[in-house]
């Protein structure tokens, strides 16, 4: 027995439900993927701030020690030759009252790597120098205050970190 009769015409519904079913899909791919891509980012900006930190603690700790161990008073001028610069002496436009470290020329790895003692205890790629100034002395005594400003970077030098301390020392031997 044959089975004969016009054939059955078809609309092609389920073609239409299978591509926007697709299309769906594809969006929700899209979107899984730009937030992935979004989340590695800020891992890696995370990843390169602490490494910055790091590094800006690490040689904070490097210049309290350095000038913890001079024996006698290392003498202040206006380039730093003995290690201890003059208050505020590196300030590249002293007729404003913007601090030296908020300077635009201050920003720049150029102007700390001219300026500022290398930290020997950070590993690269991050990078990190210090400054050391004389802030203050106590009238009629041997006390002294220094300011230490440090300028970390982190894995790529868009990440920097700028860490400040004062330290009083005294020096009995004078």
């Amino acid at each position: 027995m044959s089975h004969s009769g016009p054939p059955l015409q078809q609309r092609g519904a389920i073609l239409i439900f299978c591509l926007i079913f697709l299309l769906v899909l594809t969006l929700m791919g899209t979107a899984g993927m730009q937030s992935a891509v979004l989340q590695e980012r800020m891992a890696g900006n995370m990843l390169s701030h602490d490494s910055a930190r790091h590094a800006a603690e690490a040689t904070l700790q490097e210049a309290q020690q350095w000038l913890a161990a001079q024996l006698t008073r290392p003498l202040a001028d206006s380039v730093g030759s003995a290690g201890v610069w003059s208050r505020d002496s590196v300030d590249p436009d002293s007729s404003n009252t913007v601090p030296w470290w908020d300077e635009p020329d201050c920003l720049t790895s150029e102007w700390w790597q001219r300026h500022a003692r290398e930290a020997r205890e950070v590993q690269p790629p991050a990078q990190s120098y210090f400054l050391i100034e004389e802030f203050a002395n106590v009238a009629d005594s041997q006390i002294y205050s220094y300011r230490i400003t440090v300028r970390g970077t982190g894995l790529s030098e868009s990440v920097s970190l700028l860490l400040r301390s004062v330290v009083v020392r005294s020096y009995p031997n004078e």
